[in-house]
């Protein structure tokens, strides 16, 4: 039987940088799956798992709240997380974000621990900073199309169409550079391990 790889895409858009006072406007989401050979088989339904494709909770058509719970049902109840490893960029912040909001409306307690460093989790910034030769920005790795700086005007303006435009982008962007790096880097390993030899 054939090994699958499996990881959640997990990415947040916000209206600042402050849990405290900064609103959570998407959660988004998507299950990215692996044959042994690093294929990608996106589409594969995996057992227990919500269904294939990029999930985006929009907090405009109900609340924050909602889509906290929403999100926390989906990937972190305690039936969930231990299946549950995000994929993402500079996913601390999110992680951090994340978890303040969801103790401010006792999704979950104080202790809980909802750290991303709790869990199994690949970050992608490290290999961005490195490839951009220590500069972290993402568009010079991703191949960003929008800016998000732009998503708090948008919503302001009710403009929500551009904010699921630019997640779709985001995504897609993201999603291409993962499935290049699980057949690109086992290929590095073995020249990395080439100069020990």
């Amino acid at each position: 039987m054939s090994t699958i790889y499996y990881w959640t895409y997990f990415d947040i858009e916000t209206l600042g940088l402050d849990p405290e006072k900064d609103k959570i406007v998407t959660i988004q989401y998507q299950n990215l799956v692996y044959d042994e050979d690093g294929k990608p088989m996106h589409d594969k339904q995996v057992k227990g798992w919500f269904k294939p494709g990029l999930h985006i909770l929009k907090e405009w058509k109900s609340d924050e709240k909602t889509i906290l719970k929403q999100a926390y049902d989906d990937l972190l109840s305690k039936g969930r997380r231990k299946d549950f490893e995000p994929v993402g960029n500079n996913l601390s912040f999110e992680g951090k974000f994340l978890k303040a909001k969801l103790m401010k409306y006792g999704i979950i307690g104080k202790n809980e621990h909802l750290r991303f460093g709790h869990l199994k989790m690949i970050d992608l910034l490290p290999v961005m900073k490195l490839v951009n030769g220590g500069d972290a920005r993402t568009a010079k790795f991703f191949g960003k199309v929008g800016d998000n700086k732009n998503i708090p005007d948008w919503y302001m303006n009710n403009e929500y169409n551009k904010i699921e435009e630019y997640i779709h982008k985001e995504t897609r962007s993201f999603v291409k550079t993962m499935d290049y790096l699980m057949v690109k880097l086992p290929q590095l390993k073995n020249e990395i391990l080439a100069l020990h030899t």
